[in-house]
């Protein structure tokens, strides 16, 4: 890492332990200050649980808290530093969150506030979804009500909201499944459906990628996001200048939350790696 520099340290010295907190407190707010990617906790006792170093999830926080007699003076106060730092990340991540079911919405969320939304004044504004259009040239309005003798309301509710997105443009279903079944199959309609349905979804989020100059993470959720490794692929390919790299055994092959991002992803030619989390689930 030839562009390693050291941006902060010091020592806290001669405190109490009722002192902790406070502490802590400041250091988290000092390190607001500057871009962070991962922090790394130094657990005085981790008994037989924990051998090597892991993520820290509620199961591990846990196990530190249950391990704290073995060192009292230390595990309370590692513990504590770990809740601090998540309070600090969760303020500090750039996040794409992909709501991807019969519905669709994408959110961009910048240190812990949601930040750009597709979400409009009704449901049908957005992405391609099952049934709605998603953002349209308006002008197809008044041509739809020409040619199928519809008033506006007919043509926004009876068309675009029950009958465009998947089911629209595949002419198949507005089920995922079926319509990549059918893609596979050979069906050009419904191959068509499954393009514009990944390719919008794709081009929101690179336009939140510019938004949020850059992503600490993306999220997919909702039947789809959580249940298509197909429709995530299709999604994410293309995003591998900004460290967005899909893992294809965890995409394809594990189960239940998880993260599905790479562990080997390119370098961006500044000497160092730029990965970003890609993980599923509600």
């Amino acid at each position: 890492m030839p562009n390693k520099q050291l941006l902060a340290s010091g020592v806290v010295e001669n405190i109490k332990q009722e002192e902790d907190g406070h502490h802590l407190r400041k250091i988290a707010e000092e390190m607001k200050k500057y871009r962070i990617d991962a922090i790394a906790h130094r657990v005085v006792h981790g008994g037989e649980e924990f051998a090597e170093s892991v993520l820290i999830d509620e199961h591990v926080k846990a196990a530190i808290k249950k391990l704290d007699p073995f060192a009292p003076l230390h595990n309370a106060v590692n513990l504590l530093g770990i809740e601090w730092t998540e309070k600090l990340s969760k303020e500090k991540l750039r996040l794409i969150s992909c709501h991807i079911g019969n519905g669709v919405s994408l959110t961009a969320i910048r240190y812990g506030i949601s930040y750009e939304t597709t979400m409009g004044f009704t449901p049908i504004s957005g992405v391609s979804m099952g049934t709605r259009s998603g953002n349209i040239d308006p002008g197809i309005i008044p041509y739809l009500a020409e040619i199928e003798q519809m008033d506006v309301h007919g043509v926004v509710d009876g068309i675009l909201n029950k009958k465009s997105g998947l089911l629209g443009v595949s002419g198949w279903s507005h089920d995922i499944r079926d319509v990549l079944q059918a893609a596979r199959e050979g069906n050009e309609r419904c191959q068509l459906a499954v393009d514009v349905f990944t390719k919008k979804i794709h081009t929101y989020i690179g336009q939140y990628l510019a938004r949020l100059n850059g992503v600490d993470g993306i999220i997919f959720t909702a039947g789809i996001g959580e249940n298509s490794a197909e429709i995530r692929e299709k999604i994410c390919n293309g995003f591998e200048y900004a460290g967005v790299v899909i893992d294809q055994e965890a995409n394809y092959h594990s189960k239940g939350e998880r993260f599905i991002s790479s562990r080997i992803f390119p370098d961006q030619g500044h000497g160092h790696s730029n990965e970003r989390r890609i993980d599923y689930g509600t």
